[in-house]
Order: structure tokens, then C-alpha cells, then sequence
């Protein structure tokens, strides 16, 4: 039985109807493409808005996946619209789509995740779209864990910090505290190495990377405040990683 297809909800927010229509012809575009390519399975929901102010009075936060914003409209500005959104919902991910660069830096300060210049070319949508769904992708990927009582549910791995072993027990470390999991400590090891944010940096632990603050020589200081120890053999290969790993994160984000 084939799986019911993911709804996906995008916002276009522009006061000029012919842009809306070119913006809402490229998306439909990319997802049919994705689709042949088998890439993606989901249900594309776009809905349109005139105004800063027609959208703020439709928005709920969780709603979209996605908003494009023209910076230029009457009244309320896209910037400003997306102050609002921004303030009601960090999550969003927002994306200008306007006749200048000018506001490009300022796009930062309402985490922006792109911003393209009119008129709109289909292979930068496609840049934008395409960045966008592997951070989705991303922050969505989780280990699915047993705990005490037969209980199975799924922990993000962008909330784990790190994972350490207890007397063959696997210790989940996330903000909220320390869990055990039922599952063997191998099993759970095993998983968190096909996970290329995850390091082995001593025996029976694995550290989020995205979690590390600073690398030492003999340590690794967590952003929680927490200190793990580098192992003594392969230590430079530990650091080699690191620095691997958070160089293609620079590339990533620019």
C-alpha cells in the first residue's frame, strides 16, 4: 500500500499578481520534477496574498514550511511582515524574492534562509529549494530508541548532545537530561555512525558535533558547558574530523 503523501504548505507573499502566478508556476515545477526523479513524495500546498497584512491575519505558526516575501509592497513591507512572522514562529524559513539586493544583510536579522533578486530565475529557486530540503531533511532525521516499559519513540538527533555508555546501557544526553535506552549500546553505536554530525571521541561515547565549542588537546568542550575526553590514541585523527566536519558546514551555509 503506497504511503499517503506529506502535505507541504508554502506562503507567497507579493502584492503583484503576475509574480505571484511566475513564483507559483517554477514551484510546482521543481516538485513535479522531484517527484519523476523520485525524489520527494508530498502534496504541494501554496497559497497566495496581496498584502503584508492579509497575510499576517491567515498566519498560524507551524503552518508553513516555507514563505516567500516581496520586500516592496504598500503599507506593510515584506520586511516587516517577516519580523512578525519571525517573532511569532523562529522556526519559519523565509525567503525574500525582490527587484533588489539591497536587503539582503538585513534579511539576516529575521534569519532569512535565501534571498533572490526579480525577475525570478528557475535554476536559483532551485538552488534555494534544493538547500532548503536537506536542511529539512536534516533537522527531521532521528534515532528511533526503545526505553524502560517497552516504550519506542524517536529522538532528534539535533537534540542529542552526546551519547555515552554505562555498563553496556546507551546514556542519551540532550538538554532535557540524561535517558537511558534499552537498546544494546553496539546498535545504537552503530547508527550514530552513519550520522556524519556524530563523533567518537573516546571509547563508548559519540558527541554531536554541532554541540562542540571548542576542541582541545585532550578535551572537548560542549556549548552545555560539559567537558568529554579525546582519547589518547588517535587524537589527531578526532581533530581532523572535526575540523572536516565544520568546514563543510561553512561551505554549506555559503
Amino acid at each position: 500500500m503506497r504511503e499517503e503523501k506529506k502535505n507541504f504548505y508554502i506562503a507567497a507573499v507579493d502584492d503583484t499578481a503576475a509574480d505571484r502566478s511566475a513564483l507559483r508556476g517554477m514551484l510546482n515545477r521543481y516538485f513535479e520534477e522531484r517527484e519523476q526523479r523520485r525524489e520527494s513524495d508530498i502534496q504541494l500546498n501554496i497559497e497566495e496574498f496581496g498584502s503584508g497584512e492579509e497575510f499576517l491575519e491567515a498566519f498560524q505558526p507551524g503552518r508553513y514550511d516555507i514563505i516567500f516575501f516581496d520586500i516592496y509592497m504598500k503599507e506593510l513591507t515584506g520586511m516587516d511582515t517577516a519580523r512578525e512572522v519571525y517573532r511569532r514562529d523562529k522556526q519559519c524559513r523565509l525567503i525574500f524574492f525582490t527587484t533588489t539586493p539591497d536587503y539582503a544583510v538585513e534579511g539576516y536579522s529575521v534569519h532569512a534562509a535565501w534571498y533572490l533578486v526579480k525577475p525570478l530565475k528557475y535554476d536559483k529557486l532551485c538552488l534555494a529549494l534544493d538547500s532548503f530540503i536537506r536542511t529539512a531533511a536534516r533537522d527531521s532525521a532521528c534515532l528511533l530508541l526503545t526505553f524502560k516499559g517497552g516504550l519506542r519513540r524517536p529522538v532528534l538527533f539535533q537534540d542529542i548532545i552526546y551519547v555515552d555508555c554505562v555498563r553496556r546501557t546507551g546514556r542519551i544526553h540532550t538538554e532535557k537530561g540524561v535517558t537511558e535506552a534499552a537498546d544494546k549500546f553496539t546498535e545504537i553505536a552503530s547508527r550514530l555512525e552513519q550520522e556524519a554530525r556524530f563523533l567518537c571521541c573516546n571509547r563508548g561515547i559519540y558527541v554531536n558535533m554541532d554541540w562542540i565549542r571548542e576542541m582541545k588537546t585532550q578535551d572537548i568542550i560542549l556549548k552545555s558547558g560539559e567537558q568529554l575526553p579525546v582519547r589518547i590514541h588517535g587524537r589527531g585523527e578526532v581533530r581532523q574530523k572535526y575540523l572536516r566536519y565544520t568546514l563543510e558546514e561553512l561551505r554549506e551555509e555559503n
